[in-house]
């Protein structure tokens, strides 16, 4: 499934979805939607208008900084150049460039096929197939205004002192292979002290020439619109929090930015700051996945163990944090996603956690959203601990494929004030019948087929609208499924339609 833009011949290829794998005319009708979105991008970028309507202006800076810096001029080819849209049916949704990949033609290679050896001062758009569509892109007012932003973001935060700092680990971690490298292949196999310096060199002398070069901007549009956004990275996370605790306990983040951390904008930075940016967070959207997937892994984890609820009866689960290796936590934040018929009473910190904030909101059907921070910047635990105690609620038969709670958007911050994202967690659950025998012991579900979960073996009757017995089944603990002909049938006094 390929196309070419209209104005600039632009060769589209759908990688996903797979529309191999739909059927005609679905296939052809999500092709069409694509089309329509890339047929508006193309024309704005073509004849001027609102870029902003159709495409993320933070993500395409970010994107064109990353291909920048290094000069990877292969996106005027055009090759390797991803671009998305998280959600096509809605009309509001707009295109994402990244993720950003395939650097082999970076660093001065383009006309040179060597390394770090030339390019430090040239523009990245050259004379290729998209080089008037990447140059006329680059050069719409709200690009340049948030390139400015996040080389300005990128630098504050000392990231290219971290970039060096990695080439010196990386190339001191792989000393050795490069040199037995070197004795099989010769030089040109391997990477030595004076590539590692030259290497360090000319990134800065490419960043010099990119940031010199750029448009200034007052920035004050951009740095004070989304409050509680301390590190000013237009995301809301836990991270906000703890980096105001941090400076209120004597640790002054590289990402901090105290105008942002004032948030009652009482010319003061206090505790009560930082539960207000906490109290944002936990009624603020999840970050993006672009976001998620741009996050440090964690070494640590959360884990739960299964359990058991009895229908009109309560249970509380543990919720752990294991530390990862050499690495400890004082802030987290994640959602707890639960099955249609479960509820959550409360959500509570683990008893030997002292001196939290922590609290938690309900987000959306089925959806909880839990944040904690240490208000005095220190690990929760120096070692795991139980992290929260959710308290749960069930009334009714949950089918057995759905007997789960999912946590999920977790992201934690660690003891160098850094924030790490860790892997969802799934925690199994199973249902008991209980003392109160009012309450039914069995769930009835249409679909295909009757589907009945029970929780003791019993005798289902299914009857048709008109009153007429259609089957009888006994069915036995746990999953029973009837096959009857589409229609709409009463099943223990529910109606189940079956299609």
């Amino acid at each position: 499934y390929r196309f070419k833009t209209y104005n600039y011949n632009l060769p589209v290829n759908v990688k996903e979805p797979a529309l191999s794998e739909f059927d005609e005319n679905l296939a052809y009708s999500r092709l069409m939607n694509i089309q329509e979105d890339m047929a508006r991008f193309d024309d704005i970028v073509y004849n001027g208008g609102d870029i902003e309507s159709v495409l993320d202006m933070d993500a395409l800076a970010r994107f064109i900084l990353t291909n920048d810096l290094i000069l990877n001029q292969e996106i005027n080819h055009p090759k390797s150049t991803y671009l998305f849209n998280e959600n096509e049916s809605d009309p509001d949704s707009r295109l994402k460039f990244g993720p950003a990949w395939d650097f082999d033609w970076g660093f001065g290679y383009e006309g040179s096929y060597s390394y770090c050896y030339y390019g430090s001062s040239s523009n990245i758009v050259c004379n290729m197939e998209a080089s008037r569509f990447l140059a006329k892109l680059m050069s719409f007012e709200a690009f340049k205004k948030n390139y400015y932003k996040v080389w300005v973001e990128f630098l504050g935060k000392r990231s290219m002192e971290e970039l060096y700092d990695y080439i010196d680990e990386y190339y001191a971690f792989a000393r050795t292979s490069f040199e037995n490298n070197a004795t099989i292949w010769g030089y040109g196999g391997s990477f030595f002290e004076e590539d590692r310096d030259r290497f360090k060199k000319w990134l800065a002398e490419r960043k010099d020439f990119i940031f010199n070069n750029l448009e200034k901007y007052d920035l004050d549009e951009f740095l004070y619109t989304l409050a509680g956004d301390v590190d000013c990275n237009n995301q809301l996370t836990i991270h906000d929090a703890a980096l105001v605790a941090a400076y209120l306990n004597g640790s002054v983040h590289n990402g901090f930015h105290e105008a942002k951390a004032d948030c009652n904008e009482d010319g003061r930075i206090t505790a009560e700051d930082a539960s207000a940016v906490a109290e944002y967070v936990v009624e603020s959207a999840a970050p993006s996945p672009m976001y998620w997937y741009n996050t440090p892994v964690a070494t640590g984890e959360l884990f739960a163990d299964p359990f058991s609820i009895e229908i009109g009866g309560e249970a509380s689960v543990p919720l752990n944090l294991g530390y990862g290796l050499d690495e400890c936590y004082n802030a987290i934040q994640f959602d707890v996603v639960v099955p249609d018929g479960l509820f959550i009473n409360d959500i509570v910190a683990g008893g030997s956690i002292k001196d939290v904030y922590f609290d938690f909101a309900e987000l959306g059907t089925n959806i909880y959203r839990v944040v904690a921070y240490t208000k005095d910047n220190a690990a929760f635990a120096a070692k795991d601990v139980v992290l929260a105690n959710i308290s749960l609620q069930t009334f009714s038969v949950i089918e057995e494929a759905q007997r789960r709670l999912e946590i999920r958007n977790i992201y934690a911050v660690n003891g160098d004030n850094d924030e790490v994202r860790m892997g969802d967690v799934t925690i199994s659950f199973g249902e008991e019948t209980g003392i109160d025998t009012t309450l039914a012991a069995v769930a009835v579900s249409g679909g295909s087929c009757i589907t009945v979960t029970a929780l003791e073996p019993q005798d289902i009757e299914v009857y048709s609208v008109d009153g007429r017995l259609v089957d009888k089944v006994r069915a036995a603990v746990g999953t029973t499924r009837i096959t009857v002909p589409a229609g709409m049938y009463i099943v223990n006094g529910k109606k189940v339609l079956v299609y």
